[in-house]
């Protein structure tokens, strides 16, 4: 059962040959006593266990408050900092306009209009993610691939996944995004829309948040066996070699306290679930202040898709 995992076991027994040792140590014990034993020997394994397994359960405890610490420091700053330009914004205008018996000055208008938008944007993201993350993890995500998926074209997927990340206002994005696809057939998967979207944006997201502005974002789509393969690559800062292998955690960052407003985290955490509910998977290559490139694989559409 389950909540006896923590609970030492020892074994005590007249069974002493080399293979009954061996047996019961990869059996689980944590100890392995041979009749006759000696009550001082006895005593001082279940005290030895017994202390071990305190510290063990102490420092899990250390970890999780930790962890808990942490997670109520990135949610706090998460939604407290897009709420403070929302409240900032919208005080500054009812400021302005009671101060002025005339029209407000254009220029007034748009800082503080921009300062509501911005942290009505982070907001409306951070609750996009934590909804798409909370259908991964229920369960419902699996249900919808089920029930409602069709091929799709990753070309077209690509194009949309950077539409996601156009300004509204007709800006022009940091940074170029340069999509080049290998042969003549476009390949095409079996999947869930706007999953699939959502978890090619967040790579090309962190790919245009990362990468110095007016430099290029390359996007290479290729067919690879049975898999279409989808690589983005950035001319970003990198990632640290240390922190490589948990990027696709949620609500891990590399260099948070370098890059402030990366957002919770849950960018990459959410792409490895969508890619791994379709079958697929991901990886990452990087070098340290010269770039980073994440690769997507999924199986191709079958016939009888």
């Amino acid at each position: 059962m389950p909540h006896l995992l923590g609970v030492p076991f020892i074994f005590l027994t007249a069974h002493g040959s080399r293979q009954d040792v061996i047996r019961g140590r990869r059996l689980g014990a944590d100890d392995y006593l041979v009749k006759p034993f000696d009550p001082d020997e006895f005593l001082a394994a279940v005290e030895n266990k017994l202390r071990r397994t305190r510290e063990m359960r102490r420092d899990a405890e250390d970890r999780l408050n930790d962890a808990r610490h942490a997670l109520v420091q990135l949610l706090s700053h998460e939604l407290r900092t897009p709420l403070t330009y929302v409240t900032g914004g919208t005080a500054l205008l009812s400021e302005e306009m009671e101060r002025s018996d005339d029209l407000l000055p254009i220029e007034a208008l748009r800082d503080n209009l921009a300062l509501i938008e911005s942290g009505t944007e982070r907001l409306s993201r951070l609750a996009d993610q934590i909804v798409t993350y909370t259908e991964l993890q229920s369960g419902h995500a699996a249900a919808r691939l089920r029930e409602a998926g069709e091929v799709l074209d990753v070309v077209d997927l690509t194009a949309s996944a950077v539409c996601v990340l156009e300004p509204d206002d007709g800006g022009d994005l940091p940074v170029d995004f340069e999509v080049t696809v290998s042969g003549d057939e476009r390949p095409r998967v079996f999947g869930v829309n706007d999953l699939l979207i959502t978890a090619l944006s967040e790579v090309l997201r962190n790919a245009a948040y990362f990468s110095p502005p007016g430099s290029r974002v390359r996007v290479y789509i290729r067919r690879s066996g049975d898999h279409a393969v989808i690589e983005v690559a950035d001319e970003g800062p990198g990632i640290r070699a240390e922190d490589l292998s948990a990027i696709w955690e949620p609500t891990v960052q590399s260099d948070r306290t370098v890059h402030e407003q990366q957002g919770l985290g849950l960018g990459l955490a959410i792409t490895k679930g969508v890619v791994e509910l379709h079958g697929g998977a991901c990886s990452v290559k990087s070098e340290y202040r010269k770039g980073t490139s994440v690769t997507i694989r999924l199986p191709l559409a079958r016939d009888g898709d």
